[in-house]
């Protein structure tokens, strides 16, 4: 099909439409799709780029321009597998598991230490380096559910409240064989100090007397008054917390760095679940010291361990998981990923009891296997646990692990009242005002490339349609100028003349 372009407005040319009104767009051509595509691409952006500008945090860097930045330390926290403690032995040696890393074959915790192999120990005063020892091997002849009623006596004495009605039959019978073990201790205590040199023999006889009163005088009184069903005093209260002090001491001692969950772990991690939910809100952030650094908790995981501290970042990753059954009545935790305030780019792991009101819902692990990505400012305050292993794409890595009742949390404030409490400076003033002038240079030059294309299609028709093809009937054109004299030179060739001197110089 012909097309016909017709000149601008001012041409004189015959046909030229009176009208400037454009054709209708043809919506099944693909260069009118694409147009529409990249209009609507074009307004979604727009609303993207509303959204994100009215997060303060978007504007954070307006605000630091005047901090200089700080290196990120840098921290291996990838875990190395040890070498196989049977890799440079022939092929076939047998190898017998003493179970010393994990439990023992009855899946109870592993023999503790002995006092020489417990430096901390071994500088104590003497009476309670005797009295841990005699708890440690106590305990390591304790199955699992006799530790947790243990741990339970322990509880309801810190709260002054006798023991739960549901245990008292097997609490009594507990406290019946405690006492017996206490005793084969303290008389083996006795017969080994015999070899001893007379003054070290009654050095060390006086320190087991000691011992001996301490149990036999202030805790086991207390622990029959709670197996009984009885309320205890303000002394029995104080005996009770010694012993928690001494439990507390010597399970901490069973906690392994850069491991997974280990069952020997269980007893001291729900212990510090149960001080966390009995602490008021007010003490918990009056015990808590200055805020801990990543790198204070990572290279002095044995320091901190067991003791209350405070952490602040941004939660990036979140979910949620079931608790195994325990006698807190604590069914999942909420885990969350924290990104360290002052770095490095590594992350802090935190179990959480619950969560402030308004916080994003964290999606449940367990059930579906998903995770919530966070963007949160928080403020954690808990127990630190240890340098905890966990999986990853590029091996496995070891992390800060802290055992938290829930994160301080505050809503993100709206965009003007974020910028508006800021002190602007001179250098983050030329950069708004550069950064605005920049944004409209843009916008005026893409204002000025679209009115002048715009221009030159309204300059420019093209017809497609036969209807709207130009008529050329009826035109009369003028001869041009050249043509014009060429037709007056042929007519006066042909005319004839009647003067003689034309004919005769026409003859010539």
């Amino acid at each position: 099909m012909a097309k016909f372009k017709i000149g601008p407005p001012d041409s004189d040319l015959p046909g030229r439409p009176s009208s400037r009104i454009r054709p209708p767009p043809d919506y099944t051509r693909r260069s009118i799709k694409l147009r529409i595509f990249v209009l609507l691409a074009s307004l979604f952006a727009i609303l993207a780029l509303a959204e994100r500008a009215a997060d303060p945090r978007t504007w954070h860097w307006l605000t630091k321009m005047d901090e200089r930045a700080q290196p990120q330390p840098k921290v291996q926290n990838r875990l190395i597998p040890k070498a196989a403690r049977t890799e440079s032995d022939p092929l076939g040696t047998f190898v017998t598991s003493t179970g010393s890393d994990d439990v023992s074959e009855n899946g109870e915790p592993a023999p503790a230490p002995s006092p020489a192999e417990n430096p901390a120990d071994a500088q104590m005063d003497p009476v309670e380096r005797a009295w841990n020892q005699g708890w440690r091997d106590l305990l390591r002849t304790l199955d699992r559910e006799q530790r947790e009623i243990l741990f339970r006596w322990l509880l309801a004495g810190q709260k002054g409240e006798p023991a739960p009605e549901a245990i008292r039959p097997d609490s009594v019978e507990l406290l019946k064989l405690i006492d017996e073990r206490w005793n084969d201790y303290h008389a083996t205590a006795f017969q080994s100090v015999q070899d001893l040199s007379p003054d070290d023999r009654l050095l060390w006889v006086d320190v087991l007397r000691q011992v001996n009163g301490r149990w036999s005088g202030e805790v086991k009184p207390a622990l029959d008054a709670i197996a009984a069903g009885q309320k205890p005093d303000p002394k029995q209260q104080a005996a009770i917390g010694l012993l928690e002090s001494t439990l507390r001491h010597l399970t901490l001692e069973l906690v392994q760095d850069d491991t997974v969950f280990r069952p020997a772990e269980r007893d001291i991690w729900f212990h510090l679940v149960a001080q966390l939910q009995e602490m008021p809100n007010d003490q918990l952030g009056v015990r808590a010291p200055e805020d801990a650094l990543y790198l204070q908790m990572f290279k002095q995981s044995d320091d901190y361990r067991g003791r209350l501290v405070r952490i602040r970042g941004v939660a990036k990753l979140g979910y949620r998981i079931d608790a195994p059954e325990n006698y807190l009545g604590v069914d999942g935790y909420n885990v969350l990923v924290i990104h360290p305030e002052g770095g490095p780019d590594s992350p802090i792991i935190v179990y959480s009891l619950g969560l402030p009101e308004g916080f994003p819902e964290l999606k449940h692990r367990d059930k579906d296997g998903g995770t919530t990505k966070l963007h949160e400012d928080v403020v954690i305050t808990g127990y630190y646990f240890k340098r905890w292993a966990y999986p990853a794409p590029a091996g496995t890595y070891t992390a800060p692990l802290i055992i938290a009742r829930a994160p301080e949390w505050k809503p993100r404030p709206p965009l003007a009242e974020a910028m508006g409490r800021k002190q602007w400076t001179p250098m983050q003033v030329v950069a708004i005002v550069a950064s605005a002038a920049l944004g409209a240079g843009l916008v005026f030059l893409f204002i000025i490339w679209r009115i002048r294309r715009d221009t030159r299609e309204s300059l420019t028709q093209t017809f497609n349609a036969p209807e709207d093809q130009p008529d050329f009937n009826g035109l009369n054109a003028q001869p041009s100028a050249r043509e014009a004299l060429a037709d007056l030179s042929r007519q006066a060739l042909l005319q004839p003349s009647t003067d003689p001197t034309a004919s005769q110089e026409r003859d010539t």
